[in-house]
């Protein structure tokens, strides 16, 4: 009001918008804010990424390249393009521009855990996203930033015992930062470990935890609160209550869904097929993985990711899934080809 021509406040209010849930008012005015400034790279940065949050990936990627082209050493300016490439499940062209993201700021460690995720995603290659995690320079690997990244690395990789030592390693970081529970990883590393009694112990101090944290978030901050249901949904499936689970799962895939966040909502709706699979629903949850691979949902599921991760153990062997994975096989990238034959 006070100023019509300030490029800044309409990208902001455009961000405000999608938060509330107006996508199509979010995007005129972000379009708004790159008339007033066609020379300044992050207002294209901004309409990329609001085309990215609320799933018009095509249309994303000139706004980036754009941005790319007006700032092309701007790490920012990569990963934002690496976004609507994930989504639709381009890995080969969203890993070679986080690879430049890098190259650009060795020490950008949202480049680089954005980079493990795009090998896990597109070829399962734990090899390759531990070499980038470990190249990061000036940067400890126990960085707040990288903690969920490392253990996820550890985990997929079934090395429970060397997650363990991180998150001991971590637990200070952890503890101060407040907004995660060292219970949770912990017990979740002792189900895996067929530790019955410890896990059990582990989830409830951990069920504690996320309860308070659901109290104490408000109504409005809708992505915490999913990623709180979520947890508490495996939460509940540790402590064997699951119909509990389910129902905190659904809850959290509706608290942020893919039509309010494109790039937030797939992984609350890949929570929930994990938790019907872990609770003895196959259906359910071969089911929602056909929906997920159908759509562009890349930067939650791929077919080599399922392979990889130990959550689907549970149906691994059902033949509806192994019929699935081979119907969504990736058939033009002779890398994914390469590194996912044989592993059925």
């Amino acid at each position: 009001a006070l100023d019509p021509g300030l490029a800044a406040a309409h990208a902001h209010y455009a961000g405000a918008l999608v938060q509330i849930g107006k996508p199509r008012e979010a995007i005129a005015e972000v379009r708004r804010a790159v008339r007033l400034e066609p020379y300044n790279p992050r207002r294209y940065y901004g309409l990329g990424y609001t085309l990215t949050e609320t799933g018009h990936f095509e249309q994303a990627i000139p706004p980036l390249e754009q941005a790319v082209r007006l700032a092309p050493s701007a790490s920012f300016s990569r990963m934002g393009l690496a976004q609507p490439l994930i989504a639709l499940r381009r890995y080969a062209a969203a890993r070679e521009n986080l690879r430049l993201a890098l190259a650009a700021r060795p020490d950008d460690v949202f480049s680089a855990t954005e980079l493990a995720r795009v090998y896990w995603l597109g070829w399962g290659d734990l090899d390759s996203a531990r070499a980038v995690l470990k190249a990061i320079t000036g940067v400890h690997e126990l960085n707040p930033v990288l903690i969920n990244t490392w253990y996820r690395q550890y985990y997929l990789a079934r090395d429970y015992k060397a997650a363990r030592r991180f998150i001991e390693q971590a637990t200070d970081i952890i503890r101060a930062d407040g907004s995660q529970s060292r219970d949770f990883y912990i017990a979740r590393l002792d189900r895996a470990e067929h530790h019955r009694e410890a896990a059990l112990a582990g989830f409830e101090k951990a069920r504690q935890w996320v309860e308070r944290k659901l109290k104490n978030t408000s109504a409005s901050d809708h992505l915490r609160r999913a990623q709180l249901l979520a947890m508490r949904a495996e939460i509940l499936t540790g402590l064997g209550k699951g119909a509990e689970a389910i129902a905190s799962a659904r809850q959290a895939s509706r608290t942020m869904t893919y039509e309010a966040n494109a790039l937030g909502g797939p992984h609350f709706l890949l929570a929930l097929a994990k938790i019907y699979a872990a609770n003895e629903k196959p259906d359910a949850a071969i089911k929602l993985l056909r929906r997920m691979l159908e759509k562009p949902m890349g930067t939650a599921i791929s077919v080599a990711l399922i392979r990889l991760d130990p959550a689907w153990d549970p149906i691994r062997e059902d033949p509806q899934l192994i019929a699935l994975l081979k119907s969504h096989a990736p058939r033009s990238d002779p890398d994914v080809l390469a590194s996912t034959a044989g592993t059925l």
